[in-house]
């Protein structure tokens, strides 16, 4: 495991040691369509409601890398990147409070924009989409924090590929079917034990039920039961449409399930 130089270890790197601990991350992704100002105050809303232990970013430096400039959706995606300078405000507001900072870096670039500036990240991860991707293995294998690789539909030729890529010991692999919104009969919690078993590594649970499901809360729950680090995306206000809002609900609710998982958590003994 790499050796980063922080005074005591982020709640993440606690959680991924120690299975017995909860944690749960608050997905933001592209909520925020590129408006600064609605990132702030969601951020300023997590670390008020105290709903989290860890916020995830989606952040993109090269769009011309991540989709062609003739794609349909190019002039969309670019509406929604947001510049270095802006996010490293963002993760400043996060770092004053006792939340880790977790990205999922699109591009090249943007791992390199992490790598010069570690100091404000706790977590990175790889999409499942680029676990064969020779290049963000390697620009990966020596960050300094520990990784998340998400493993939603992806084969498991591609995660046996990318752990012996990276050779690492500080990985968690992340479960959740990458669909909005996930119907419950695809949820597949079988699947985080045969993944643990199979690789001998902590796997988390990705929620992505729609917000308005009668289900939502329960599968979370559920969700927890099975692995100890949940995610869940949210949103300023429930039901609002932007990107990714069919699975994302209120700071309210995500503080409403952080409690309930705290009174599970006792209750497993």
């Amino acid at each position: 495991m790499l050796n980063r130089k922080i005074q005591k270890p982020s709640k993440f790197l606690r959680a991924l040691r120690n299975g017995k601990l909860p944690y749960l991350i608050a997905e933001t992704a592209y909520i925020h369509e590129g408006n600064f100002d609605y990132m702030s105050k969601l951020v300023h809303d997590i670390i008020e409601k105290k709903c989290c232990d860890g916020i995830k970013f989606h952040i993109m430096a090269d769009l011309d890398s991540y989709i062609t400039p003739s794609h349909n959706l190019y002039n969309l995606y670019k509406k929604m990147m947001m510049s270095e300078d802006k996010w490293i405000k963002v993760l400043k507001i996060v770092k004053t409070a006792d939340i880790d900072v977790i990205v999922l870096a699109d591009d090249k670039m943007a791992v390199d924009f992490v790598k010069e500036n570690i100091n404000l990240f706790d977590v990175v991860e790889l999409h499942a989409v680029a676990l064969n991707n020779v290049e963000m293995l390697e620009k990966l294998k020596t960050i300094q924090c520990p990784l998340i690789l998400g493993v939603g539909g992806s084969q498991i030729e591609d995660v046996e590929y990318a752990l012996k890529f990276l050779n690492r010991e500080d990985i968690l692999l992340m479960h959740g079917f990458q669909n909005y919104p996930t119907k419950y009969e695809y949820a597949n919690f079988n699947r985080i034990k045969s993944l643990s078993e199979r690789f001998n590594l902590p796997v988390g649970y990705a929620d992505h039920t729609s917000w308005d499901s009668e289900f939502n809360e329960m599968l979370t729950l559920a969700g927890f039961m099975a692995a100890n680090i949940i995610e869940k995306h949210v949103t300023l206000k429930q039901g609002e449409k932007r990107i990714d809002y069919e699975a994302s609900i209120s700071v309210e609710n995500l503080k409403h399930i952080k409690d309930r998982i705290e009174v599970l958590n006792a209750a497993k003994g």
